[in-house]
């Protein structure tokens, strides 16, 4: 049974850089539709959606405006804890665990910038338009010169026999709401909680390779950390891309030069159970 939509009351400094919506309520319940409900189904910005509860469940929606960066959506997210968590009329078990997946969701938009993403495919230069081809000239131009063959250059590459020592790294787990500061990595889940510490200085050559079944899924690339220093970062997303459950493994690479992704597999972590 589908219990009647209800919005939460909005603060200034939440509406000022999204809008959220709630459901379900008790009945009769229905509020009058107000401006963060439109904004919210007239979407143009990122939406997020958050589920608590396994009868009846509650579910907010969060849009942020369009063109938001990234310290706007931290925002949001963080003012909408912070209403949650205020919110009486929702059960104490419903608002901790919707807090803590709104906070999952603030490291994992912190650490966007980290994950090495593919580039895009380029688009057509100007003046080409795909379905006629060039726009047509009609000044007289000089006979173009002959092409000429550009020489071919091999993709850079470590040098033959040059081995790489693995840097002395810990990787730890956790899920959101958990106390304490986790423990050694034995299985994952979609919101696992990953944290790395340097047990020596790293200088920005290192990267962690998340592979699923032998097929590389997502990489990040670790910056620069002293001895001692921690980072936690939610488990990529595309590790759960297309299946229920799976097994990962996590490769550690260290390059001679600054692309990590042109060095070589140091260490393996793993084989990990993943449950999605």
């Amino acid at each position: 049974m589908t219990a009647r939509n209800w919005l939460l009351g909005i603060a200034p400094a939440l509406a000022a850089t999204g809008a959220m919506a709630a459901q379900p309520a008790p009945a009769g319940a229905l509020a009058a539709p107000s401006e963060a409900t439109k904004k919210v189904a007239e979407c143009e910005g990122e939406k997020f959606e958050f589920t608590a509860g396994d009868t009846r469940p509650t579910k907010i929606t969060l849009c942020s405006d369009k063109g938001a960066d990234k310290d706007d959506l931290v925002r949001m997210f963080e003012s909408a804890a912070t209403k949650i968590e205020q919110l009486e009329k929702l059960p104490q078990d419903r608002r901790a665990a919707l807090v803590a997946q709104l906070k999952a969701k603030i490291i994992e938009v912190r650490a966007r910038d980290v994950f090495i993403s593919p580039l895009p495919a380029a688009g057509p230069p100007p003046g080409i338009r795909p379905e006629i081809g060039p726009t047509p000239e009609y000044a007289q131009l000089p006979p173009l010169p002959l092409p000429v063959r550009a020489p071919v250059v091999a993709a850079p590459s470590l040098a033959p026999g040059i081995a790489l020592t693995k840097p002395n790294l810990t990787l730890e787990c956790s899920t959101p709401g958990e106390i304490g500061e986790g423990g050694p990595c034995i299985a994952f889940a979609r919101d696992t909680l990953l944290t790395i510490r340097a047990d020596e200085a790293l200088g920005g050559d290192t990267s962690l390779r998340f592979v699923r079944r032998g097929d590389v899924r997502a990489e990040l690339a670790l910056a620069q950390m002293r001895k001692g220093q921690t980072r936690r970062i939610r488990l990529p997303s595309e590790l759960c891309a297309g299946v229920t459950g799976s097994n990962i493994e996590i490769q550690v690479v260290r390059s001679a030069g600054s692309a990590a992704s042109l060095g070589q597999v140091v260490d393996t972590r793993g084989p990990y159970q993943l449950r999605c």
